[in-house]
């Protein structure tokens, strides 16, 4: 399905909605001119209004159906070229009946005021967003203005003036098929920019249902730089295969820690530890994956690619534990427990995608290098340092970084046969 067929139900709504203001303003506008003609007629001060006085008040009910129908949405298909036809032929329908009725025929009105209801309905035909619709009217007003000049033109030739520019404006053909011109034109020129306003929403529409998509699939776990980014840059997150920095963080003796307290008191404080957490990664450039009770599993270099991945998780592991620093005193101030944290830190390859059933779905990373980067989180409590760092990761970290960091010798991995080499940074 393309994305015209898409959001055109919506557009339709939009266009039926717009429809409804200018069919009710048009209907306003011939009933209030009848009953002008209906006053000027009482009052003595024009004769031989009974035509313009029919015709403005049945373009007032035929406005008045439009109306109607597009208020409850059902100006669509060939319905709306049935009454847009109905509507841009109204002059017409005057000339018409001035034809059969007036001695000068369709030239008592034809350069009246008239002739501007042409362009007034394929304005209006232009909020349809319909390209074929409004050159379809242009082009049946241009051959219905032309056809009736030309069938009363001989009225126009008997004309006498003695201002030649005028005589021809009134009587050339040439000057009635240059309006009848005008009317094509604007059809098309009207059909062009509803085209391609058609075009601009659509545009709209699908860039903010991808923002709404990755809302639902990111939530508030990446900065809103990088939802704009994934979108201009059509980034596909479906069954990818990436090489990222994966950071793990966990809360030490959580357990303990929930002991005798409120549960409103733990999910007050998870709150405000979480926040400044999710900060710290996404200030980073990286994205939090998913939370696992007080743990939080996050990705760097994932979906919008990073100079260094390792460089900016360490960099947010950092911050994590900078920021956990400044919450603790606020939390000692208030007269709370602070809060203690291990991370692992591990890099490798991992498969990227949208995962779950067809009414959930949600963004994750899959992998042996998430289950080491987790197991590296479970280390740094058993050997006492805050910061656990594989050595994948430590190789991939720029010089001075690297320079700091304490090898810590190799070891075992849980459920993993192979031994690593491991490194801290920093406590």
């Amino acid at each position: 399905m393309s994305e015209a067929e898409k959001f055109r139900p919506q557009i339709n709504e939009q266009a039926n909605q717009v429809l409804t203001v200018g069919a009710l303003y048009t209907a306003i506008m011939s009933f209030l001119a009848g009953s002008i003609a209906v006053l000027y007629e009482e009052l003595g001060l024009g004769t031989h209004l009974l035509i313009p006085i029919i015709w403005a008040y049945s373009g007032g009910f035929l406005s008045l159906g439009t109306y109607l129908l597009a208020k409850r949405g059902k100006v669509l298909g060939p319905t709306m070229y049935v009454l847009f036809s109905l509507l841009v032929s109204m002059p017409s329908l005057l000339y018409l009946i001035a034809h059969f009725q007036l001695p000068s025929g369709a030239v008592s009105f034809i350069n009246g005021p008239t002739f501007l209801i042409y362009t007034f309905i394929l304005l209006l035909s232009g909020f349809m967003f319909d390209k074929r619709l409004s050159t379809f009217l242009g082009a049946l007003a241009a051959v219905e203005h032309f056809a009736l000049y030309y069938l009363d033109r001989h009225h126009l030739m008997a004309l006498q003036s003695p201002d030649p520019v005028l005589l021809q404006d009134l009587n050339d053909p040439a000057i009635y098929f240059l309006k009848s011109l005008v009317l094509f034109f604007c059809g098309l020129v009207v059909g062009v920019i509803g085209k391609n306003s058609l075009a601009l929403i659509n545009k709209i529409l699908t860039e903010e249902e991808d923002k709404f998509r990755l809302d639902r699939l990111f939530g508030q776990f990446v900065s809103q730089e990088v939802k704009n980014k994934i979108i201009q840059e059509k980034k596909e997150v479906v069954g990818e295969t990436k090489n990222v920095a994966i950071l793990f963080s966990d809360i030490r003796s959580f357990t303990n820690y929930c002991e005798g307290k409120q549960p409103q008191q733990v999910v007050e404080q998870l709150n405000q530890y979480f926040d400044v957490m999710v900060g710290a990664v996404v200030a980073s450039g990286g994205m939090v994956d998913k939370f696992m009770g007080d743990a939080i599993m996050a990705i760097f270099g994932g979906v919008v690619d990073l100079p260094n991945p390792a460089n900016a998780a360490l960099e947010a592991a950092f911050m994590m534990t900078d920021r956990l620093a400044e919450l603790n005193e606020t939390w000692h101030q208030a007269g709370l427990q602070p809060m203690e944290i291990g991370i692992g830190l591990h890099y490798g390859e991992v498969l990227q995608g949208v995962l779950g059933s067809k009414d959930r779905k949600e963004f994750t990373i899959i992998g042996d290098t998430v289950n080491i980067a987790s197991r590296l989180q479970e280390l740094s409590k058993n050997l006492g340092h805050r910061l656990i760092l594989s050595s994948d990761f430590h190789h991939r970290l720029s010089s001075d970084f690297k320079s700091k960091a304490k090898d810590l010798g190799t070891t075992e991995i849980r459920g993993k046969t192979q031994k690593i080499d491991i490194f801290t940074l920093g406590t």
